[in-house]
Parts: structure tokens; C-alpha cells; sequence
């Protein structure tokens, strides 16, 4: 039998002592023109920020490349507290209330990011029933790893669930990354969905949710993405 481990540290996935690539790893490979645009604009913003005397223009100019990285960095690490509070809630749910969200009013009071209450409320308003959290899973058949946020019955039907806390949805790349999802977890023997979920939580703003329903499309469209990233990953 197979031995799948999951290296918290490096965010790595091992089959057999053998690395596996990660889904979001795949999805690397998909152009992003808004990202573009943004860290454009970041650099800019950057400049006109902290340039201050002409004599420091090459030093801002240098700082200001990698203003969107640190600017990703910080949004980076208030999402993944946001994420953690949410794991921390949903796997509450599981333990001590069957994962049903109208069953657990008193866990809210833990949870006062604000963020945060609006999942709750959304959860207990469309009946969400959480059947896993935070699911690691593996192909052997495509060499893949992965761990999508949650499986959860959304008013007594079944999706894969994916929490993301920027601004707003650029593009269908999530769908993407749970169509790979959708793949390993059929691999592995979970079945019935009837489609994907993206909780979009924004640090400024309304909760928002996005379904699709297109799950062979999406795969199709997934395996496509796979297999450019291989050719791009052989040698010349």
C-alpha cells in the first residue's frame, strides 16, 4: 500500500518518499493579465509614495520593483489568519455538531474577525453541512497533491469548497484548482459532487459565493493546463 505524507514546512506532498506536484504548483502556467496590471500599479504607488528628493530616485526605483511582492506578502499572511480561524470553526463544527453550521450559534462568539462572522452567517443561511476540512488527497495515476479547503453539503448537495480572501474574483483559475481537486478526490474513491464552491471573503466588503456546476468541462480544462505544464517542465 502507498505511504501519501504532507510536509507542512515546504507545503510538499510525498508519495512513497517521492515528491508530488501540487495542483496550485500546475496552475502556475496560466497567464494572470490583472496581477500584471496590479503589480504595475503597486510600483507606481510606491514611488509616488516615498520619493521624496530626486537624489533618492534609484533607491526608490529598486524598492518600488518589489512593491507587490511585500504588498502579496502582507495580504498573504491576513488571509491565511483568516483561513485558520475558519479551519479552526469548521473543524469545531465536525467534532461537536455533525458539521451542520445552524447547530453551533455559540462557536461564533470565538470568531469576532469580522470576516469570519460573515462565513458563519453564510454557512448557518444555506444549511451548510462541512463533511471535511482542510482534505489533503493525491494521484498516483497523475502525480499530483493537493488539500482543497473544504467538502461541505451546501443546502443537501455536495461541493468542493475553496476560501479565497482577495479583493474580488479575477478570473475562473480557482475553478481550475478545484476541477484538479474534483480528479484526486474521484481517485480516491469520493464521489456525487454536483459542482464547486468559491467563498470569496474580502478584507473590505460583502461575502460573495461563485458556483460551477460544468464539473467535465472544468476537468477537461484542468488536464489541458497539466499537460502544458509537463511539456513546459521537459528539457530542451
Amino acid at each position: 500500500m502507498s505511504t501519501f505524507t504532507f510536509e507542512e514546512k515546504r507545503h510538499r506532498y510525498f508519495l512513497d518518499g517521492k515528491a508530488l506536484t501540487g495542483i496550485t504548483t500546475v496552475l502556475n502556467v496560466v497567464a494572470k493579465p490583472n496581477l500584471i496590471g496590479w503589480a504595475a500599479r503597486m510600483a507606481t504607488e510606491y514611488v509616488r509614495d516615498n520619493l521624496k528628493d530626486l537624489n533618492d530616485l534609484e533607491q526608490v526605483l529598486e524598492l518600488a520593483k518589489n512593491a507587490h511582492t511585500r504588498k502579496k506578502e502582507e495580504g498573504g499572511s491576513a488571509g491565511t489568519d483568516v483561513h485558520a480561524l475558519i479551519e479552526a470553526y469548521i473543524k469545531g463544527l465536525i467534532e461537536k455538531c455533525e458539521g451542520k453550521a445552524n447547530q453551533a450559534n455559540y462557536l461564533a462568539s470565538e470568531n469576532p474577525n469580522g470576516q469570519v462572522q460573515q462565513f458563519i452567517a453564510w454557512a448557518r443561511e444555506n444549511e451548510v453541512e462541512f463533511l471535511a476540512s482542510e482534505k489533503r488527497m493525491y494521484s498516483e495515476e497523475l502525480w499530483l497533491g493537493g488539500t482543497c479547503d473544504a467538502i461541505a453539503l451546501i443546502k443537501g448537495k455536495k461541493y468542493v469548497v475553496d476560501f479565497k480572501t482577495q479583493d474580488r474574483m479575477w478570473d475562473r483559475v480557482p475553478f481550475l484548482q478545484m476541477a484538479g481537486y474534483l480528479i484526486l478526490l474521484e481517485e480516491m474513491g469520493e464521489k456525487d459532487f454536483h459542482g464547486s464552491c468559491v467563498v470569496l471573503l474580502p478584507k473590505k466588503g460583502k461575502l460573495e459565493t461563485f458556483f460551477t456546476y460544468d464539473l467535465e468541462n472544468e476537468k477537461q480544462a484542468f488536464l489541458s493546463t497539466l499537460k502544458l505544464y509537463r511539456y513546459l517542465q521537459e528539457k530542451i
